[in-house]
């Protein structure tokens, strides 16, 4: 199915045409949770709780995905902040994470 692109939602429209509308069960068969038991190295995820184009529950499904199949998985939550790590506070705080997970993993 073509959609439109209404008004100015490009975000919308790009998921539409290149990805699936959302329900699509051919989506859902994709989606990165599914194959947590494949992945073969330590990750790092760190989510804005008020992202507003990406859902932070798709982290959590992620997360927990990994969890369950025993892999090693680092999930870091930042309140307040946004897709786009809009404060500088934030910004170092994720290098700081990142720089512990490095470190952690990377000897």
């Amino acid at each position: 199915m073509k959609l439109d692109n209404p008004g100015n939602d490009d975000a919308l429209y790009y998921w539409h045409e290149h990805i699936g509308p959302q329900g699509d069960p051919k989506l859902a068969a994709h989606s990165p949770a599914r194959f947590a038991a494949n992945v073969q190295a330590p990750v790092l995820l760190i989510h804005g709780v008020d992202d507003s184009v990406v859902p932070i529950k798709q982290s959590e499904m992620m997360w927990h995905a990994l969890d369950r199949a025993g892999k090693p998985v680092t999930f870091v939550r930042l309140d307040g902040e946004d897709h786009w790590l809009s404060r500088s506070a934030t910004r170092t705080r994720v290098l700081e994470e990142l720089d512990t997970f490095l470190a952690k993993y990377l000897k």
